[in-house]
């Protein structure tokens, strides 16, 4: 499907770690082995790290290079390796382009020390290290202006203690660094003062928890943390966050381009196996009493492909544009944020629709989640993939503001 011929204009490292990954993909299985870790409700963090070492994936990223040892790139070549690890499952793009790379990498290289930088984000990159990105917690919701997460100075001065909990954090309960969010309690310009800061595994007062019984993101770690006067020395703040929730809206920024462009894949495993359904099954002429054409020469099927089909190029056009965009301009710049909301907003909303469709086309049979079926996994998982980086609403005042400015 390349209905705009984007294809012709992918530059040749992007075809050549596209290329890699797909190799990756095949060999191991992933989409019958996600089928399974969906269905078990797991996700093997040890063994997706091992599979993605391969052709030193993990290192990939576009703005942290080689001195910390990362591999950079442009967003566009990110952009499509973001579709391909979705067009597995939602869980393996969150796990990297969007929590590794875009929140956790990200806060660090831009708002860390040297010396945080130098002590994290090489783990990061290789893999030896699992990062998680604390923002949400139980009462704020889409606000996190208004959370509960407190950080307050001790009475020796030398050290900072957290108090309170997160939930539906990514990597939660099998991260070994997380960048918490916390309140200062007081406040400047009306707004609550917050600062992030690098909380390690085991330190005395951080407890991370598992969320079980989800009915999406099977595939996916999510987490509960809770903090209860965890003492962390001043340094573990990372100092360039005293601009307060902007710095974390930036990290946001990133994951949400790698969501824009993610869901394409969703919705092309999608299209490809209503497709194949379509193009295996034949219907009943009860006129004629015979067994007639595949089910997609149908004018009706017709139009639900065009539909889908049409949608997924429009996914593309904007995706395109964007990282275009971006990198034209040396980086996610301030003026770029509401293309990255229009780009997630839409993109998602889109790419429900496409499945929804696939799910219809496939009747009965897109629920049975064996073998490599995968249009039901994808349906559910993005009902949460639309909430998560921002709500629809969210983005929509984002752009109100825009528009009306």
């Amino acid at each position: 499907m390349d209905l705009l011929q984007f294809e012709n204009d992918i530059p040749q490292d992007a075809k050549q770690i596209r290329a890699t990954l797909q190799k990756i993909i095949t060999d191991h299985h992933l989409v019958f082995k996600t089928n399974e870790w969906w269905r078990a409700h797991e996700f093997p963090v040890k063994e997706v790290v091992t599979i993605l070492q391969k052709g030193d994936l993990m290192r990939l990223d576009t703005v942290v290079d080689e001195t910390y040892g990362c591999w950079r790139c442009d967003y566009l070549t990110y952009g499509l390796f973001s579709e391909m690890l979705e067009s597995v499952d939602s869980g393996l793009r969150s796990f990297l382009p969007s929590v590794t790379k875009g929140l956790v990498r990200y806060a660090i290289h831009q708002f860390g020390s040297e010396e945080q930088k130098q002590k994290y984000i090489p783990g990061l990159a290789d893999g030896s290290l699992i990062g998680c990105f604390a923002l949400t917690g139980p009462p704020g919701g889409s606000n996190p202006q208004d959370m509960e997460m407190k950080a307050r100075m001790t009475p020796d001065k030398k050290h900072i203690a957290l108090d309170g909990s997160k939930i539906w954090i990514t990597n939660g309960s099998v991260a070994d660094i997380a960048i918490v969010w916390a309140s200062l309690g007081a406040r400047y310009k009306k707004l609550p003062e917050i600062r992030a800061f690098i909380v390690e595994r085991g330190e005395k007062g951080f407890t991370q928890q598992e969320m079980k019984h989800k009915g999406t993101l099977c595939a996916s770690n999510t987490g509960q943390l809770f903090f209860e006067n965890c003492c962390l020395p001043k340094e573990a703040m990372l100092p360039g966050t005293e601009k307060g929730i902007s710095a974390a809206y930036e990290c946001l920024n990133q994951a949400r381009f790698s969501i824009g462009w993610g869901v394409i894949g969703a919705a092309k495993a999608c299209f490809a196996e209503a497709l194949t359904f379509a193009g295996g099954r034949s219907f009943f002429n009860i006129e004629r009493d015979i067994i007639s054409q595949p089910l997609k020469k149908k004018q009706i099927m017709q139009a639900y492909f065009a539909d889908m089909g049409a949608r997924i190029s429009s996914m593309e056009a904007r995706a395109w544009r964007v990282a275009r965009l971006i990198d034209e301009k040396g980086g996610i710049t301030r003026n770029l944020a509401e293309a990255i909301s229009f780009l997630k907003w839409q993109n998602v909303a889109d790419a429900r629709q496409v499945a929804n469709t696939a799910r219809r086309i496939l009747a009965s049979n897109a629920y049975q989640i064996e073998g490599t079926n995968e249009t039901y996994r994808h349906y559910i998982n993005l009902d949460a993939v639309e909430t998560y980086e921002g709500t629809p609403e969210i983005h929509q005042l984002i752009l109100g503001n825009y528009f009306t400015a």
